[in-house]
């Protein structure tokens, strides 16, 4: 797992590659905790992440719920829709991923919500 982070005042990018297993859940906490405190808006990028399992799906959850109760606003950017969906079905964590599927701003199917 590498994490390049770029930061100003209002907004925080969080650009993972590699694994985000259970392996790196306390970097992975931390790095996301930073980025909540540290700014209004934060985004993930996981077009590079070759993999992921519940770990990084409750961090990333719990990092929402955060940033909602803080008034900011974390995005979740990724291309590949389909190991999020898969990961959270083998991790039977579906019943959450509304929340994930709202900050990507599309649905699992890659369409725009709201159009």
């Amino acid at each position: 797992m590498n994490i390049l982070k770029e930061s100003s005042e209002f907004q925080s990018i969080l650009t993972f590659s590699g694994e985000l297993t259970v392996a790196y859940a306390a970097g992975l906490k931390t790095a996301l905790e930073e980025a909540v405190t540290g700014s209004d808006r934060i985004t993930l990028n996981l077009e590079n992440v070759s993999g992921m399992d519940l770990s990084f799906l409750q961090l990333v959850y719990a990092a929402r719920q955060n940033a909602v109760g803080l008034g900011k606003r974390l995005v979740l950017n990724s291309k590949d829709s389909e190991l999020l969906a898969v990961t959270a079905k083998d991790a039977g964590f579906l019943p959450h991923l509304g929340a994930f599927s709202e900050l990507r701003g599309e649905n699992l199917q890659g369409e725009e919500q709201g159009k």
